[in-house]
Order: structure tokens, then sequence, then C-alpha cells
């Protein structure tokens, strides 16, 4: 799966992100999934809240075009949770449907998507990885788990060699 994974274009990994965002049951998720609408408002009050170190990756994913930087992102993602055996079949069928042939352009808040799914996992436990959802509930974890993961990123994203 993580050759798949890395041989999609920018383009589509992000959309497969998206697919599985959205395929994803409900009931991974502590409460109930967060909608685009949540999601939306939570990456604008990250973006304001968030510490001066982490704001340019913000930027980057949120409001900037640079699709490479967004694939490499989410193809990190994908990664991640094709680790998780529940969630293998999800990130086959998103990566699957992601190489189809698609006209639509993705949508606006792509950046957020990807912010969302890098730092909503409340729980993540190695050994076969079991990521168990959370909510966007609080700003402060919110901004510590993105932190958390900017720093665990490959160091070529950061300077610029992708």
């Amino acid at each position: 799966m993580k050759e798949q994974i890395s041989s999609l274009t920018s383009e589509q990994a992000q959309r497969a992100l998206l697919l599985f965002y959205e395929k994803v049951r409900d009931e991974i998720w502590e409460g109930s999934k967060p909608s685009p609408a949540d999601i939306k408002f939570w990456s604008e009050e990250l973006q304001e809240e968030a510490p001066p170190d982490t704001r340019p990756f913000l930027a980057t994913l949120l409001y900037e075009s640079d699709q490479y930087f967004r694939g490499e992102v989410a193809k990190i993602l994908l990664i991640k949770f094709a680790e998780d055996e529940s969630l293998l079949p999800n990130v086959e069928d998103a990566v699957s449907r992601a190489t189809e042939p698609y006209m639509a352009p993705l949508p606006i808040i792509m950046g957020a998507v990807i912010v969302a799914l890098a730092v909503v996992p409340k729980e993540i436990k190695t050994d076969k990885v079991h990521i168990k959802f959370g909510q966007l509930e609080e700003a402060s974890k919110f901004i510590e788990k993105l932190t958390e993961f900017i720093n665990s990123l490959p160091d070529r994203l950061w300077k610029g060699e992708i």
C-alpha cells in the first residue's frame, strides 16, 4: 500500500485523503465526525492562535496553492492511516478511487481537511497502529497536536527539498 500511495500525484493524494475522510465511519470519531464547516472554523481559529513557528506551515497548507506540498503531507497521512488494519480498507478504497479520472477541482477547504486529519487523532497506539479520532474541542490541544505533527515531518518538507 505504501508504494501505491507514494506513486500518487499530489492531486490524487489530496483527493484520496478527502475520500478517506468521507468514508471513515462516524463511530470511529469520539462524539461525531466534524463537518466541513467545523473543520473550516477550526482552521481559521488555529491560524490566529498558532505559535509563530507553525504559521508558515499552516499558511502553506491552508491558503497557498502549493499542491505539491499538500500532496506530500496527504501521502504521509494516508501511509500512517494505512498502518491500522481497521482503516486499511478505507485507505485502499480511497486510493483506488482517487486514481480514476475526475474533472472537479479539489475543494477550497482541502488544506483545512489535511490539517484536521493531521492533528485530530486523539489516540495512536503503535504495533499495528490503532487510531482513535477525537473532536476539535480545545484550540490549545489542537495547536499542540499540530506542532507535534509538524515536528514529525521529514526535514525535506521544511527545507524545500521536495
